[in-house]
């Protein structure tokens, strides 16, 4: 049951080229990206515009669980990995929207940062209702 992109990539793949990586972007997005909170997560997002060859990914993620709040690797390890597993599933609608918006030579994305809140790991179908609560959320602002 894999469903294909266009460039023949699974719909549910989660490659490297989606996360985001650079200290420049991550700074950037947390100075002039906009912010709001839920339950379980603080969401910072914020539109960038890049080359068409860039990337072939339109939606860059940052997921982050504070050393403060989870002392040990393995539980934050495992809230990211839960946290990616969640976005892996519910992310459908958003690069579907965001290919639209991209022109001949310039492409927009949508960088997003996720920061965990809770101080105390929640339950996997917890996690996966939130996540699809942020996507529509995001889907709603984004493309006002």
């Amino acid at each position: 049951m894999a469903f294909l992109l266009k460039n023949g990539m699974k719909a549910f793949a989660f490659p490297k080229e989606e996360r985001l990586c650079g200290k420049k972007q991550i700074d950037e997005l947390f100075a002039s990206g906009k912010k709001f909170n839920l339950p379980l997560f603080r969401i910072a997002w914020q539109w960038q515009e890049i080359a068409a060859e860039e990337t072939a990914h339109p939606v860059r993620i940052l997921i982050s669980v504070p050393k403060r709040k989870f002392r040990r690797a393995h539980d934050r390890n495992r809230l990211k990995r839960q946290i990616r597993e969640a976005w892996r599933l519910s992310r459908n609608p958003l690069p579907e929207k965001i290919s639209g918006l991209s022109s001949e030579n310039k492409m927009k994305a949508l960088h997003i940062a996720f920061l965990y809140q809770p101080d105390e790991k929640t339950a996997w179908p917890v996690l996966l209702e939130a996540m699809t609560k942020v996507v529509s959320i995001l889907s709603k602002k984004a493309f006002e």
